[in-house]
């Protein structure tokens, strides 16, 4: 699937287009979605996430968010796995071919890893599903924080769909309910932002909060 992607960095490699569609406010819940991008807020948290490529690839990396003394220069990747809710495996656009990514800011419920017979925590296998269903087989952009790695040698950063502000994946896990705020203390940006989507969340009974005890 995600060769298809790559498919297409060589078929738009010479005009890709920002194709955002106008929408209603994203950061409603009025469950139409018909429109599910606004051209100002970005992705509706209320409908579908269903990404375009095309739209990711026309976007300017110099105005997407990242942290304020960021490790590394944005990067194009495809995503090739997703692994749970706030991990997933990409290939660099141009680089590496199999990058473990955590995501900076979130933390979903665990899933189960076999051999270990540890249970998934609840709502583990839907944060997972949610993943990636989203992002795999699809292109996103990469922007760091003041720390590149953690202690498990994989690669933190933000995964940005788009420049406006429901267009990080973090909001979208957070807002929807999918993971719980975790502030890494070497990459603490956004955390207020992260903080009031998840009491949003909580508010509203979604997702996690809804279905956990």
């Amino acid at each position: 699937m995600w060769r298809s992607g790559l498919a297409l960095l060589f078929v738009c490699a010479t005009g890709c287009v920002d194709t955002g569609v106008p929408v209603e406010d994203a950061g409603t819940d009025s469950g139409a979605c018909a429109d599910p991008y606004d051209p100002v807020d970005g992705y509706r948290f209320d409908c579908p996430l269903v990404l375009d490529d095309v739209h990711t690839m026309g976007l300017d990396p110099a105005a997407l968010p990242a942290g304020t003394a960021p490790c590394h220069a944005p990067q194009l990747a495809m995503v090739t796995r997703g692994v749970d809710g706030d991990t997933i495996h990409v290939a660099y656009v141009g680089g590496a071919s199999d990058v473990d990514i955590r995501f900076i800011g979130v933390n979903a419920p665990e899933i189960m890893h076999p051999p270990d017979p540890t249970p998934a925590q609840c709502y583990g296998n839907e944060a997972r599903d949610f993943t990636r269903m989203a992002l795999e087989g699809h292109l996103v952009w990469l922007t760091y924080g003041e720390s590149c790695t953690d202690m498990y040698g994989r690669t933190l950063a933000f995964v940005n769909l788009g420049p406006n502000r429901n267009d990080s994946f973090q909001r979208q896990l957070q807002r929807r309910g999918y993971s719980r705020i975790y502030t890494f203390s070497d990459n603490p940006d956004y955390a207020s932002t992260y903080q009031a989507d998840q009491d949003y969340a909580m508010s509203t009974a979604a997702g996690l909060w809804g279905a956990c005890p």
